[in-house]
């Protein structure tokens, strides 16, 4: 077991984490409105872990200042490299108001929606680094650093409208910062191989 993975069990809530006990996880949307409600990543390290990063969210920030975090944090690995895949699950086609919504500081530049809750959740990933650095004395989290070990990822349930500026379903670049997410059309009780969203 990575030390990582030790840590965060024994720091986090038992209902915001799930083991990787088996290769394949379950990945649940409790919502009763939610469309998009079960999704199976398949192949992930035994060793690893995984996140429930919207899990006893809190209404601390204002909206646009990181209130809104994704659904998962999945801490797996592609050939001899760990990383932390960041995951959010959408129930609604991506939106116009998704593409243009900004924020305030942003110098003019428009992010969409889910963009943000991306943005949000790497700032979290952040947040629980110092935890286990200030009262574990661990480092562990810090190996999983921006644009290098982190990965982004949105799943759609249903097909994306016209929109103004349009978003390509498959980015061939890598997705390893929140604006160039990999956004993916699934269905429900899909399969789908976490090294195959791992753009590296």
């Amino acid at each position: 077991m990575w030390k990582e993975t030790e840590i965060l069990q024994q720091i986090v809530v038992d209902t915001a984490r799930i083991c990787h006990t088996s290769p394949s996880i379950h990945l649940h949307e409790s919502d009763r409105a939610a469309v998009l409600k079960d999704v199976y990543i398949d192949n992930v390290s035994s060793d690893g872990i995984t996140l429930k990063a919207d899990c006893h969210a809190e209404s601390f920030f204002k909206k646009n200042y990181g209130n809104k975090r994704c659904d998962y944090i999945i801490l797996s690995q592609v050939g001899d490299k760990r990383v932390a895949l960041f995951l959010d699950m959408k129930s609604t086609a991506l939106s116009n108001a998704d593409v243009v919504e900004g924020f305030p500081h942003d110098l003019g530049r428009g992010y969409p929606g889910y963009v943000h809750q991306l943005r949000s959740s790497s700032c979290f990933f952040d947040f629980l680094h110092t935890v286990m650095k200030e009262f574990c004395s661990c480092s562990a989290l810090a190996k999983y650093k921006k644009n290098t070990q982190r990965f982004f990822v949105v799943f759609h349930v249903k097909d994306m409208s016209q929109i103004t500026r349009p978003i390509t379903r498959t980015r061939p670049q890598k997705n390893n910062t929140p604006d160039t997410a990999l956004i993916l059309h699934v269905n429900n009780n899909d399969h789908l191989d976490f090294e195959s969203l791992v753009l590296l």
